[in-house]
């Protein structure tokens, strides 16, 4: 495990982890799992304003979470691979798991 982290990979995976810690960000990585789409799209998918799309879509690509082409005039975003998405549905079952447990318990001393 420690030579997986070794040589600066750490200061990656937690800079990685930083971008992907932001609400709009994850929701745009969960719309990215769905396939490529336009940053108007993902805007409009996600709720939030294009320009605000973009500059949350570039600090995804600065990551090298997202990837980006061009069609004509418009961007075009992917996930560059799955392994964010999968990071983030784990932590999905860890969260969902702890509020499981959390909630017996309180069934239990109630």
């Amino acid at each position: 495990m420690a030579a997986e982290l070794a040589g600066g990979t750490a200061d990656e995976v937690a800079r990685r982890l930083r971008v992907l810690g932001h609400p709009t960000r994850l929701a745009l990585v969960v719309e990215l799992a769905a396939g490529s789409r336009s940053v108007a799209e993902l805007a409009k998918a996600t709720g939030i304003e294009p320009a605000a799309a973009s500059k949350h879509l570039r600090e995804l690509q600065r990551a090298s979470v997202v990837a980006r082409r061009r069609d004509g005039t418009h961007a075009i975003y992917a996930l560059a691979d799955a392994t964010p998405l999968k990071v983030l549905l784990l932590m999905a079952r860890s969260v969902r798991a702890d509020a499981a447990r959390i909630a017996a318990a309180l069934r239990a001393t109630s």
